[in-house]
C-alpha cells in the first residue's frame, strides 16, 4: 500500500544556470550529510502549494486557472531574489531534515503568494504549514539529510552565512502537477 500523497500544484519560478552552479557547490559540501539530492532539472522556489490532485480538485481545474494566476503575478515577473548560503527545516525528529538554498530578499516572494492566497484561497486546499506567515521562500537541494549528521549540517549553515551574496533573476514561473509543468508566465 502507497501511504504517499501526489506531488501538491505548486505555482513556482525556474532558476537560471547561477543557482544551479550554487546549489552544485553546496551538494559537494554536503555529501555524506544527505542521503540524496534534488537534482538540477527540479529545482525550483515554491511560490504557492495550490492543492493536491483529486476527484474535486482534477489537474483540468487548476489548468483553469493558469489565466488568473498569470494576470496576478505579471506586475512581479522578472523577480530579483539573493540567496546566501544554505540553512534547514526540521520541525519533527520524527521525519528528514531538508537542507536548501537560503533566499535572504523574500518580500517580493511573500508579497506574491500573499496574492495568491488572498485573490484565489477560496478555490485551493488551505497548507496551514506553509502559508501566508509560515511561507518561507527556498530552494530545496536535499529532503533526506541523515538525522545523526544534523550537527554537522547546523556547523555548515553557521559557516554558510559568512559567503557572499548572490543576485538571482527569475524570469519563468510555472504551475507544476504530479504529471506536467505549465508555463504561466515567461519573460526575456
Amino acid at each position: 500500500m502507497n501511504l504517499c500523497k501526489p506531488l501538491p500544484y505548486t505555482v513556482a519560478l525556474l532558476l537560471p544556470e547561477e543557482a544551479m552552479r550554487i546549489a552544485s557547490v553546496y551538494r559537494k559540501r554536503l555529501e555524506g550529510v544527505c542521503h540524496k539530492f534534488e537534482k538540477n532539472d527540479t529545482l525550483h522556489l515554491t511560490v504557492k502549494y495550490l492543492g493536491y490532485p483529486s476527484e474535486v480538485f482534477p489537474e483540468k481545474h487548476v489548468v483553469e486557472l493558469i489565466p488568473k494566476i498569470c494576470e496576478l503575478m505579471r506586475p512581479f515577473i522578472p523577480a530579483k531574489v539573493y540567496i546566501r548560503g544554505i540553512d534547514m527545516f526540521w520541525k519533527n525528529p520524527d521525519v528528514f531534515p531538508v537542507a536548501y538554498l537560503n533566499v535572504v530578499s523574500d518580500e517580493p516572494l511573500k508579497t506574491m503568494h500573499n496574492l495568491l492566497l488572498e485573490k484565489l484561497g477560496y478555490m485551493l486546499e488551505p497548507f496551514p504549514g506553509t502559508d501566508a506567515e509560515n511561507y518561507r521562500p527556498h530552494i530545496t537541494i536535499s529532503k533526506n539529510v541523515i538525522k545523526n549528521q544534523v550537527s554537522r549540517l547546523k556547523k555548515l549553515v553557521f559557516r554558510s552565512k559568512k559567503t557572499k551574496k548572490r543576485v538571482l533573476l527569475l524570469k519563468n514561473l510555472v504551475l507544476f502537477t504530479p504529471t506536467s509543468a505549465y508555463t504561466i508566465l515567461s519573460v526575456d
